[in-house]
C-alpha cells in the first residue's frame, strides 16, 4: 500500500544554499517506551487530528504477506487495535477492536482517516463457499467503537490462509479517490484475474470491475497498480513472449504492459511500452492532469536487472502515441560518484575502450511529480544474496538469506522530458534472515528538498567512498538514525538525526511516515519494546 495520509508537497524549483541544508529542521525526538508481545507490529498510521496521532496495531504471524515491494506489508490480523499518540508522542489511549458480522469475527486489513471520518477495512473467510469477503465500515472517533453500517466491498477466491488472492488499498496523489485491488490466483495456464473497486473521500462506491486478462497467468507478471485523481485505475505489468524469461536470443524477452481503465471502468485502454533492443529494467508510472502516462525507470543493454542510464516517456492518453521519449545514459561523473579512486579508474578505463558500463540491481521506488511540471526519480538498490553451506559432521544444510538495501539514486527530469542532473545517497545494509526488517529508508518532501531517514553507522556521515561504508549495527551505540537531504540541484548532504544511545528501540524506515507538511512519524522495536517519535521541520 502506496504512504498515504501524506500531504503531497511537490518540489518547487527553489532551494537553500549548501550550507543552510538542514536549517528547517527544528526538532527530532522519541516518544515514551511501552513493552508489547514480541509479534505486535504496528500495521499502518491512519491519520490525525486536533485530539492527536492514530495508528493501528496487529500481531505478526503468517497471515501478514508482501505482495509487492513498492507497497507496505498487506496485513491481516485477528488481533488488533487502534492506539492514539499525544503530541508527545506517547500513546494516550488503545482501544481494541471487535468486529463482527454475522456472529462471526472478523480480521482486521487496514483503517484510514479520510476528513473527519475514520474507516475500517475487514474480511471474513466463509467455508462454504471457499471466498473470502472483504468489508468497510466507519469508526466512532471518539470511543473508536465500530458503527453499524458495515457492508461488503468485495470479494476473493479463498483456499486456505496460505493459498488466497491478494487485496490491497492504494490512494490516489490528491487523495480523492481510495482503491481496492484483488488479484485472484488462478492455474498456471488460465489467464490474470484483478478487481477494481474506487471510493470517493465519502468512502461511496464509484464504480467496481472485475478483469480477465487476454493472457496466461504465467506470462504476465503485475508490477504495479494505482488509481488517478479522477478515479481511473491502472495496471502495469511485464507481458513475456515465452514463458517467464527475461532474455530470448539476447533481446528483451518481455515488454511492459500499461492497461487502463477510465469511465469508471466501462473504457479499457492498452498501451505497449518498450524501446526496441534496450531492456526496460524497471518502469514506474504516473498520470499527468489531462490523463497522458507518464513512463520513467532505468533502460540497459545487458538484462533485466543493470541500468545504463534513464529513460522518460509521456504517452498520449487518446492516440496512444509516444509524445515525448528521452534516453538519459549515465555519465562517468555519476558513475565514479562515491567510489574510490581504483574503482573509478576501472570504470574510465572500460569506456575508454568503449565498453559499456552499467549500475545493478536498483529498484524505483517513487516517481515524484515537481511544482513546475518535472518529475524526480528516487530508487533504491536492493538485491537479496543466498548462501547455502553444508556440515558435513551432521549431514544438514543451513540456508542464509542475505538483504542489500544500499544507495539511494535520485534523478531530476524537467518538464521538457530532459535529465538535469543525477546524484545518489551512499547507504550500505546488510542483514540476515529478516527480509531487510530494520533496513531501507523513508522519504519526506518539503521545502523544495528531498530527505531520506535510515539507519546507519555513525562514522558513515562524513565517508563518501561507499567502499568505506561501515554496516549498521543494531547491537551496539554506534547505530544512528541518519538525515540526508537532496535539493534542487542535486547536492547530498548528511547529519546524524538521533543516537541509538537516545532510544531503547531501533527504527523501522519501512514504516515512518510524512503525516503533514512538515512532520515526519518515526517508529522503532526492539524486542517487546516499541516507541513513537517525530521529526518536525519548519
Amino acid at each position: 500500500m502506496k504512504k498515504i495520509f501524506v500531504l503531497l508537497i511537490l518540489i518547487s524549483s527553489g532551494y537553500l544554499p549548501h550550507h543552510n541544508f538542514f536549517a528547517q529542521q527544528t526538532d527530532a525526538r522519541w516518544g515514551e517506551m511501552v513493552r508489547e508481545s514480541r509479534r505486535s507490529e504496528i500495521l499502518n498510521y491512519i491519520g490525525q487530528d486536533a485530539t492527536g496521532y492514530y495508528v493501528l496495531k496487529g500481531s505478526r504471524g503468517s497471515k501478514v504477506k508482501v505482495i509487492n515491494f513498492r507497497r507496505n506489508f498487506l496485513s491481516e490480523t485477528d488481533n488488533a487495535s487502534i492506539v492514539l499518540l499525544d503530541e508527545n508522542m506517547d500513546p494516550a489511549f488503545e482501544k481494541k477492536l471487535d468486529v463482527m458480522e454475522s456472529g462471526k469475527q472478523l480480521s482486521i486489513l487496514s483503517a484510514f482517516l479520510i476528513g473527519d471520518e475514520m474507516h475500517l477495512f475487514s474480511s471474513l473467510r466463509d467455508q462454504k463457499t471457499k471466498m473470502k469477503n472483504i468489508f468497510v465500515q466507519s469508526l466512532d472517533k471518539k470511543t473508536l467503537e465500530p458503527r453499524n453500517d458495515i457492508r461488503k466491498v468485495t470479494s476473493i477466491p479463498y483456499q486456505n490462509r496460505f493459498l488466497s488472492g491478494q487485496v490491497d488499498f492504494t490512494f490516489s496523489r490528491d487523495s480523492s479517490f481510495i482503491m481496492v485491488y484483488t488479484n485472484v490466483q488462478s492455474k498456471r495456464k488460465d489467464p490474470d484475474k484483478f478487481g477494481f473497486t474506487v471510493f470517493n473521500r465519502e468512502m461511496e462506491q464509484v464504480w467496481s470491475k472485475e478483469v480477465v486478462l487476454p493472457i496466461r497467468e504465467n506470462l504476465f507478471k503485475v508490477s504495479d497498480y494505482l488509481v488517478d485523481n479522477k478515479g481511473n485505475a491502472y495496471l502495469v505489468g511485464k507481458r513475456y513472449f515465452k514463458k517467464e524469461r527475461d532474455r530470448i536470443q539476447g533481446q528483451p524477452g518481455y515488454e511492459y504492459i500499461v492497461y487502463a481503465y477510465r469511465n469508471e471502468g466501462s473504457e479499457v485502454s492498452e498501451y505497449v511500452l518498450n524501446l526496441s533492443d534496450h531492456f526496460l529494467s524497471d518502469l514506474h508510472l504516473e498520470i499527468a492532469p489531462e490523463g497522458d502516462l507518464i513512463c520513467a525507470g532505468f533502460y540497459s543493454d545487458i538484462n533485466a536487472t543493470n541500468a545504463k542510464g534513464t529513460f522518460y516517456f509521456t504517452v498520449d492518453a487518446n492516440t496512444q502515441e509516444i509524445k515525448q521519449r528521452s534516453l538519459y545514459e549515465f555519465g562517468l561523473d555519476f558513475l565514479t560518484l562515491n567510489l574510490s579512486d581504483r574503482q573509478g579508474k576501472k570504470i574510465e578505463r572500460r569506456a575508454a575502450k568503449g565498453k559499456g558500463n552499467e549500475i545493478n540491481q536498483f529498484d524505483i521506488r517513487d516517481l515524484v511529480p515537481r511544482g513546475d511540471g518535472g518529475t524526480v526519480l528516487v530508487a533504491e538498490q536492493y538485491y537479496v544474496r543466498v548462501v547455502t553451506s553444508f556440515d558435513r559432521a551432521t549431514g544438514t544444510s543451513t540456508i542464509r538469506y542475505y538483504y542489500h538495501y544500499n544507495d539511494i539514486v535520485v534523478i531530476s527530469i524537467n518538464p521538457n522530458g530532459d535529465i538535469e542532473w543525477a546524484t545518489k545517497v551512499p547507504k550500505r545494509q546488510t542483514s540476515v534472515n529478516d527480509r531487510g526488517y530494520y533496513s531501507s529508508y523513508a522519504m519526506m518532501i518539503t521545502g523544495g528538498k528531498l530527505y531520506f531517514v535510515y539507519n546507519d553507522h555513525r562514522t558513515n556521515i562524513m565517508e563518501r567512498r561507499t567502499s568505506r561504508l561501515k554496516n549498521f549495527r543494531l547491537s551496539d551505540n554506534k547505530g544512528i538514525i541518519a538525515l540526508a537531504a537532496v535539493d534542487s540541484n542535486g547536492d547530498v548532504s548528511r547529519i546524524p538525526l538521533l543516537s541509538n544511545r537516545d532510544a531503547t528501540t531501533i527504527c523501522r524506515p519501512k514504516l515512518c511516515s510524512q503525516i503533514s507538511p512538515d512532520e515526519m512519524l518515526i517508529f522503532g522495536k526492539r524486542g517487546r519494546r516499541i516507541q513513537f517519535g517525530r521529526v518536525v521541520f519548519e
